[in-house]
């Protein structure tokens, strides 16, 4: 790659400025930069070429930049951040990414190309023949402990600046799990007045846009030295015995999540509350029962010198204690555990139910047997009974039942009305294609377009969605978590009319209006059509990303989509209490193809099965919900059918190979063969 960074200036300026940063000639450098002519952005240039100096540990270049500086940010960065942000980022996927090392090119246009999706920061960089002397093999650390040293007065609230996505340079380091950086910019926020002691880094005043705290990231990455480096930074009373205030996401409850045994020690040594309820009225016990993480359980049990666990906080929901949820789960283990340290088990929930009959009912009966002392009888199941299981304990006249909580639980997402949902997912869900891996690839571009800082990403991709309404989406290349987990949701009234715009743009282009490449789906037209009226349910789509000036192919991106569309009709009436199943507090009768499968051996009278009068009868015998089957029909039209076969043609054709008049037709000459039938046999009896 050529030294020959563009920064702003003219290219003989920018190969000496990268010369002297290479050979570390603070005193040439100083010189060149008082007398460069950069047309009013020399803060610009000092910011890359400080970036620069970073990356080559440059410290007598660093010296000398940083106290020039006027501002640590970049005009035009994308994402708001300033060098502290960055160099902490590439402390973190320098450790976290392997970089390949790539040949040098001394020929012509060769030199002022890149691969933006790879990381060009170096382990052991050599420049110009000349090899790093011993003496400047400083660690990274180090070289932060310097710039923070160098940083201007007027500069240092840099430390505490927030970036796009609302994270200070302590975010950063929390997540990529660099203890000592953590160690050193709390100490350094400590000593220019910017924090007051003792400190609670899980506060709300410290979450960032996601409304994740430095303590949360540290949890999120499992690193247990990084979280035990942030608590100490703390600086609070070790012989405290107040319990720590919650605020926003438990720190415990992520820590459950993670399945991580030492984290969720180091946190309840620290203070933090076992028993915080969550919006659902859980409980760190709660999620530890449903997920059936036994040691993180035995370590909940166990508490500290200041608090212990309460065995009976109920859910919101259902009224369910750990007990219950582990029954329900059928985690035999648990159960036995939370039966050892004295939960009780004969006690019902809001609806009447006890821990064991859950149980039992969900077919665990070696679990429902453990949830009883052992020196106490278990009840066993009632085979016979068709609801849920009685037993002489829950049904004895002492037990008493609670009243019935009115609490629903709600299912589904917000109601389609006039809208469609688009759906597009980076990559592939297919894990046996290679692109779910790399959902983009990009061949070489330009130094003039994607100028990489060997601290930060050079390129950004941004996903829009003309003619749909919602925000637009910005990655960074190259991805550093697989973005497949999370679809980009857009919402659009007629989605035919949607264009998906994929942008590649520097990291440094603000208005996001400098694209170096673009790729292009019309919604319209991208999906396989398989005929008529026809379309592929596989929304797997490759594009080619062109290059704005050239319009040479400069890589290719992958994604897949689905439309949701909202089902309207003018007898369905969104209310309360339709469409979704809100309410699991009682069984419910559901009618199978309305009233019941048909069956040629009975003798009785039978309503036809998936027929409107078999659902009406359903509905009159007391049937919350009847299940149907649809199929379409080759002209594209729902029909309730059962069978993948029509045999009442006299030959077993698919229903999708029948149109709608076919059908009709068929039904028309099966009612009147019935009607036909009915007649002779009212004539023969007579």
């Amino acid at each position: 790659m050529s030294s020959a960074v563009r920064i702003g200036c003219s290219e003989d300026e920018a190969i000496f400025f990268d010369q002297c940063i290479v050979t570390d000639k603070a005193a040439s450098l100083a010189a060149r930069i008082d007398s460069a002519n950069v047309d009013g952005h020399l803060n610009n240039v000092l910011v890359k070429l400080v970036l620069r100096a970073f990356s080559l540990k440059s410290l007598q270049c660093i010296q000398t930049l940083l106290p020039r500086l006027t501002t640590l940010q970049e005009v035009d960065e994308l994402y708001e951040r300033n060098i502290l942000h960055k160099y902490i980022i590439s402390l973190g996927r320098s450790k976290a990414m392997s970089v390949p090392s790539t040949p040098s090119s001394e020929h012509g246009e060769d030199r002022f190309f890149i691969t933006p999706a790879v990381n060009s920061r170096p382990a052991s960089p050599t420049r110009l023949g000349r090899s790093l002397k011993p003496k400047e093999r400083l660690d990274d650390i180090a070289i932060l402990q310097i710039i923070l040293e160098r940083i201007p007065e007027k500069l240092r609230s840099g430390l505490v600046a927030r970036d796009y996505n609302g994270r200070t340079p302590l975010h950063y380091a929390a997540l990529y799990g660099s203890y000592k950086a953590c160690e050193v910019i709390a100490q350094c926020m400590r000593d220019w007045n910017f924090l007051a002691d003792p400190v609670q880094w899980d506060e709300s005043v410290w979450e960032d846009s996601e409304g994740l705290t430095p303590l949360h990231l540290a949890v999120i990455g499992n690193h247990h030295v990084t979280l035990i480096t942030l608590l100490e930074a703390e600086r609070r009373d070790p012989f405290s015995s107040t319990i720590r205030k919650v605020n926003g996401q438990s720190v415990l409850n992520l820590a459950v999540k993670e399945n991580n045994v030492d984290i969720v020690s180091q946190l309840i040594n620290a203070g933090m509350d076992l028993n915080y309820q969550d919006s659902n009225g859980e409980t760190a016990l709660h999620l530890a029962c449903r997920l059936g993480f036994v040691e993180v359980v035995k370590r909940l049990l166990a508490g500290s010198e200041i608090q212990k666990c309460q065995l009976e906080v109920r859910e919101h929901t259902f009224g369910w204690t750990p007990l219950f949820v582990a029954a329900v789960e059928g985690f035999t283990t648990i159960v036995e555990l939370l039966v050892a340290a004295g939960a009780e088990y004969d006690k019902p929930d809001s609806s009447g139910w006890y821990a064991h009959e859950h149980a039992y009912f969900r077919g665990h009966l070696d679990c429902g047997n453990r949830i009883f002392p052992p020196d106490t009888p278990s009840p066993q199941p009632d085979a016979s009974q068709s609801g849920a299981p009685v037993s002489s304990l829950s049904r004895s006249p002492a037990a008493h039942v609670e009243p019935r909580s009115d609490t629903v639980k709600s299912f589904g997402h917000r109601y389609l009305v006039g809208h469609s949902m688009i759906m597009v997912t980076l990559g592939s869900t297919d894990v046996r294609k290679s692109a779910h891996s790399t959902p983009i690839n990009i061949d070489s571009l330009p130094l003039t377009q994607a100028i990489p800082t060997h601290l930060d990403t050079a390129l950004t991709l941004v996903v829009t969605a003309k003619g749909a309404e919602s925000e637009s989406y910005t990655f960074d290349l190259p991805f550093q978590d697989s973005p497949a987990n999370d679809p980009l949701v857009f919402y659009a009234k007629d989605p035919e009319k949607v264009q998906l715009l994929f942008d590649i743009v520097p990291t440094y282009a603000a208005n996001r209006d400098k694209i170096v490449g673009r790729a292009v789906a019309l919604l319209s037209s991208v999906r396989t059509n398989l005929g008529l009226s026809r379309t592929s349910l596989h929304g797997g789509v490759t594009l080619p990303i062109i290059e704005s000036r050239s319009l040479n192919v400069i890589g290719n991106i992958a994604f897949e989509f689905m439309t949701v569309t909202p089902f309207e009709h003018a007898n369905m009436n969104i209310g309360p209490n339709s469409t979704y199943w809100k309410s699991l507090i009682t069984s419910r009768v559901i009618g199978h193809r309305g009233l019941g499968k048909n069956e040629y051996g009975r003798k009785s009278l039978q309503l036809g099965e998936n027929t409107l009068a078999s659902f009406i009868a359903a509905a009159n015998l007391g049937a919350s919900y009847v299940e149907m089957d649809v199929q379409l029909t080759k002209d594209n039209i729902p029909v309730i059918y059962h069978d993948f076969l029509v045999g009442e043609t006299g030959l077993d054709v698919p229903m999708h190979s029948l149109t709608l008049e076919q059908v009709s037709y068929m039904c028309h000459c099966v009612n009147t063969d019935l009607v036909s039938c009915r007649e002779r046999i009212t004539r023969l009896r007579s």
